[in-house]
């Protein structure tokens, strides 16, 4: 599952700074916003605002001011050679450079723009603008340590900046220091009650601590702020999905369309409402990461019972395993990047992860029909024969997702800590493990020293060929990745390691899933106390291969 293409993969927001002419608030318009929330006003006047647009004898205060318009208006080009023109005119004008590092953020080029508002602040070290424009930078560069000076200096000048004030409760966020966090939003909120961010990103935290009644209601504040937020929205979603509300859930989720950088798919037909399909080939297709599509793929044949037609579309490495699971009438793949229009005709179209939703689907009325992902017999004989020669369990492992998710790093379980399990006698274990942490296997000392982990890494070409693999295994024990949504799909004894704040699919205070009945939950009881969750795992471990090493095998 990917960042933001995850259902819960998103992080606090950053309160960015822009230009304001004196007694004008172009904060938002200047500086753009992030994740779809509103800008914060920070408490400083640049230059006195003229109304007239510049020319090559223009002053300095009426160049400045039209840089910031053309700023707002998106025009780079213009902002970037009116603001040339300022720091020409006038080489020692921290404004001037502190307009020219925007237009450099803008275009693409972080270097330049740190560079820029680093001479800004030489030229003026009390320049409130350039501290902040400097220091959400750093914070987009997860630079948090050369970030929290700079908004520590603005406090100092403006002890009640809001904008400052959310961005320092942010980096308290990311180290993983929450109660600071929260001392800092609230802060901010007092500073300035309007802040929907503040409001976001509380809940935020909530949700971190299961506290989702909380974090509904911190949303519901931002939502009476900034009513069409999506990030609220969506956020809200999360929680009620959470709780188990699915009907509002669903409903909320929606939302997530209107997120910055996303866009649902561009289809000429109409998008189906629920209504009854009569025959109608309906366009379903994937979104997100691989662990959404492959939960979700369960709904496709349910299309069926409506009196449709499914034609599914997924990404290539998933295009032979949905092929052979009898999911729809037809399965395509679409290539990132690609464009083209469906190798099908179709009578209307819907994202897979809005179906639920429109099918009305509950706690109640999971899992469906399992297994619902089906590898080919042909792969499941290979790998029948491939473990043949492998005495005992056969126990399958993965610890991490994509390193670049953010969400990974909560989600993620370095490899040693899993050491223990791997000194129980009459296991062996075999790695899932696909791309970078993968690695983490070289000069892995594992007790007894005669036995290694089998690194399956390399033959796992796509979720066809790992599907058959899991086929075959006694049991996997994973991290939250997308492994765990192709075990249970295909029916695997499956043991799911979460962290404190897990996503909503695994909802609350469960050690089984609804999804998935042949799933086992082991929840960490304190953030990032993996150690905790490998000793639980440990001695369930320990006693079902004791069991199973006890079990004689039936008489013929």
């Amino acid at each position: 599952m990917s960042a933001v293409n995850e259902w819960r993969s998103f992080s606090p927001e950053t309160a960015v700074a822009g230009i304001a002419p004196s007694g004008t608030d172009l904060s938002g318009e200047a500086s753009g916003k992030t994740s779809g929330e509103r800008s914060v006003r920070v408490r400083s006047a640049v230059v006195a605002a003229s109304g007239s647009d510049a020319t090559a004898n223009t002053p300095l205060p009426e160049l400045l001011a039209a840089t910031t318009r053309a700023l707002a208006e998106g025009d780079l080009p213009r902002a970037g050679a009116l603001a040339n023109q300022a720091m020409t005119l006038a080489p020692q004008s921290a404004d001037a450079h502190h307009l020219m590092s925007l237009v450099a953020q803008r275009a693409g080029k972080p270097p330049l723009a740190i560079a820029l508002a680093e001479k800004a602040i030489s030229l003026d070290p009390d320049h409130l603008l350039s501290l902040f424009n400097l220091g959400n930078i750093r914070l987009q560069q997860q630079q948090f340590g050369e970030a929290e000076p700079l908004f520590q200096r603005i406090l100092a000048l403006d002890p009640a900046n809001p904008g400052a004030l959310i961005n320092l409760a942010n980096i308290r966020f990311h180290g993983g220091r929450h109660q600071e966090a929260i001392g800092y939003y609230r802060r901010a909120l007092l500073a300035d009650p309007a802040q929907p961010t503040a409001y976001y990103n509380l809940g935020v935290i909530s949700q971190e601590y299961g506290r989702h009644d909380d974090a509904l209601a911190f949303f519901d504040q931002g939502l009476r702020l900034q009513p069409d937020s999506a990030n609220l929205h969506t956020a809200k979603a999360f929680s009620h999905l959470m709780l188990g509300d699915f009907a509002q859930g669903w409903k909320e989720y929606e939302w997530r369309w209107q997120i910055d950088g996303r866009a649902p798919r561009i289809c000429p037909r109409p998008r189906w409402d629920g209504t009854p399909l009569e025959g109608k080939r309906i366009y379903l297709y994937t979104e997100q990461g691989f662990g959404d599509a492959l939960q979700f793929a369960r709904f496709a044949p349910m299309v069926r019972e409506r009196g449709g037609r499914p034609f599914l579309e997924c990404k290539p490495e998933m295009l032979a395993l949905f092929a052979s699971s009898d999911l729809a009438e037809v399965v395509t793949a679409r290539g990132e990047g690609d464009s083209d229009p469906p190798p099908f005709d179709y009578d209307c179209h819907l994202p897979l992860m809005s179906l639920p939703g429109l099918l009305g689907i509950t706690p109640e009325s999971l899992p469906g029909p399992l297994p619902y992902l089906k590898p080919t017999a042909a792969i499941r004989d290979k790998w029948r024969q491939r473990l043949a020669n492998l005495p005992g369990l056969k126990v399958g492992i993965a610890w991490s997702g994509n390193p670049q998710q953010m969400a990974n790093r909560f989600r993620a379980c370095r490899l040693a800590l899993m050491a223990p399990l791997f000194e129980i006698p009459g296991i062996h274990f075999l790695s899932l493990q696909k791309g970078p942490p993968a690695k983490e296997l070289v000069g892995l000392t594992t007790p007894p020293s005669d036995r290694s982990i089998l690194d399956m890494g390399e033959e796992l070409t796509d979720f066809a060929e790992t599907a058959g693999l899991l086929s075959e295994l006694d049991l996997l024990i994973s991290t939250d990745t997308a492994v765990i949504h192709l075990a249970g799909g295909v029916g695997c004894r499956t043991w799911t390691l979460l962290h404190t704040a897990s996503e909503w699919r695994w909802l609350q205070h469960r050690s089984d899933s609804p999804w998935y009945p042949t799933m086992r939950l082991y929840r960490q009881e304190r953030p990032r106390d993996w150690p905790g969750v490998i000793a639980r795992v440990r001695a369930d471990l320990e006693a079902w291969a004791y069991t199973r090493a006890e079990e004689k095998p039936p008489k013929d």
